[in-house]
């Protein structure tokens, strides 16, 4: 029985899943739950997930959530297509990823997050409240913060955040660098080696990272040309065609 994947394609540990997934060729059967329109919350969704939050990924009768553990599990769970780059076996070397993941949602995660909310989010859901000027400017303070850590703390002069080779740090970081860029913000200014990080990420995970990211972009494209953008944006471009 093939593996179940449930995501959303503008949540950045889904794409980070879902890139992982297609990059090693372990084939699962996808399903996308539409936040947009708050499929996290229906009772179908609720029963394979309590914490109604994507991606999940079913492996028989194990379920398991939350992006970088599921990354993590799938290196070990599939050893035969997963190179050992990804999540190294060596002692050490694993512990330069695991700090990195240990890092990654209270800092990365949250705090480029903040700006995505700030920007996009609160125009394109009713329920999420603007910030006010003060608060928004210390996000982007905050995420710059993060910039410099990522750049001067993790990357250094190697050329991927834990070292020589590219790892699962390395996806799940892109996603929430990228992730604020949908409402035109620079999210490396002032920051050249993390820039050039994110060009050389991108090249290492083509060509599936243009496929994964398509209908990120295409949602960028369209909520940047929008004068009044809505969910509606979302579920034009991510919806498949009837």
């Amino acid at each position: 029985m093939a593996l179940q994947f449930y995501y959303y394609p503008l949540s950045m540990p889904s794409r980070s899943v879902r890139l992982f997934l297609k990059k090693t060729g372990i084939h699962v059967e996808e399903h996308i739950i539409d936040l947009s329109k708050e499929e996290q919350h229906s009772p179908e969704f609720l029963k394979i997930n309590p914490r109604h939050c994507v991606p999940v990924l079913i492996d028989g009768g194990f379920v398991l959530t939350e992006g970088w553990a599921i990354l993590a599990y799938l290196a070990d769970r599939f050893p035969d297509k997963v190179a050992d780059h990804w999540y190294p076996k060596e002692l050490q070397k694993r512990a330069r990823v695991n700090e990195y993941l240990s890092y990654h949602d209270g800092s990365t995660r949250q705090l480029f997050s903040k700006v995505f909310q700030d920007e996009f989010l609160c125009k394109m859901r009713d329920w999420v409240k603007p910030p006010s000027k003060d608060e928004a400017e210390q996000h982007v303070k905050d995420m710059q913060y993060v910039a410099t850590q990522l750049q001067d703390t993790f990357l250094k002069d190697k050329p991927f955040l834990c070292g020589e080779e590219i790892s699962i740090a390395d996806i799940l970081a892109l996603a929430e660098v990228i992730q604020p860029t949908i409402s035109g913000r620079d999210t490396t200014k002032d920051h050249s080696k993390l820039a050039e990080w994110v060009e050389r990420v991108k090249e290492r995970l083509n060509p599936e990272f243009d496929e994964v990211y398509k209908h990120f972009y295409d949602v960028r494209k369209e909520f940047m040309s929008a004068s009044n953008p809505s969910n509606a944006i979302e579920r034009k471009v991510i919806q498949p065609k009837s």
